[in-house]
């Protein structure tokens, strides 16, 4: 963890350096400053819009394995969990949160927070396969992805082929780390109603994100439509989820 934080630190200190470096600050100061301030204003409302979607579909996820809370405490716990989860151990510690709220166990809660994170890239995929295909990018990758993630979800779901699959796999020490992992994202997998509802709040929460980036693009006179700014805003949203060890972090503090 300490050398995580490291890490993290020293590629911070890198990329705003390089940053700082590439642009003029003094010319993006100005551009702050002159920002239209009822537009700043609505678009941090928006924001906090997007903040609450993604808690109430937090909130749906929870109510769904009959863990006993409330919106409120879902929204506390989802919004508080966003602020760290940039972070090493991100994701373990939403599942922390969560534990002193309900007072539940660690493990049933990881489920829910596996959900949420799986929905979350789910979602951000499908509109890059989309923006992909219309806007004629990467498509061979898009489609790859997309396959991926449909083949690990079908075998995540299918409980008897994944227990014979474990069963096999424990014999590897090698890859016990991997089946810890596979375990605490299976917890969170499954395709119900819940699932597609969620998925629908997602698609929202994209939708406000895509054109809160087109609305601050324009104002830095860089010409996006709704839809290549909906890409380009759920493309960093894959990689984020790509790059991002949430699995690793709960499995480790499951073993």
């Amino acid at each position: 963890m300490i050398i995580r934080l490291v890490g993290v630190f020293i590629f911070l200190v890198i990329l705003i350096f390089s940053v700082v470096q590439s642009i003029d600050i003094a010319k993006v100061e100005v551009l702050m400053a002159q920002f239209p301030k009822l537009e700043l204003l609505g678009l941090m409302g928006l924001t906090i819009i997007i903040s609450f979607l993604k808690g109430y579909r937090f909130y749906l996820l929870l109510k769904d394995i009959k863990i006993p809370v409330t919106f409120w405490q879902a929204i506390k716990v989802y919004v508080a969990g966003q602020a760290i989860s940039p972070l090493p151990g991100g994701e373990s510690a939403r599942s922390f949160l969560l534990t002193k709220e309900v007072n539940q166990n660690f493990a049933k809660v990881s489920g829910p927070v596996v959900s949420q994170a799986f929905l979350e890239l789910v979602t951000a995929v499908l509109i890059t396969l989309l923006g992909s295909f219309i806007f004629n990018v990467l498509r061979l990758p898009a489609v790859g992805l997309l396959i991926l993630i449909i083949g690990l979800g079908v075998f995540l779901t299918n409980r008897t082929f994944f227990s014979y699959a474990l069963k096999i796999f424990n014999k590897l020490a090698f890859l016990k780390s991997l089946i810890s992992q596979l375990k605490i994202v299976q917890q969170g997998i499954r395709f119900d109603k819940t699932f597609l509802l969620g998925l629908g709040v997602s698609l929202i929460a994209n939708l406000i994100g895509g054109f809160i980036f087109m609305t601050i693009s324009h104002y830095f006179e860089i010409s996006l439509g709704l839809l290549k700014s909906l890409f380009i805003y759920s493309s960093g949203i894959v990689i984020t989820g790509l790059t991002d060890n949430w699995a690793r972090d709960l499995s480790k503090v499951l073993i």
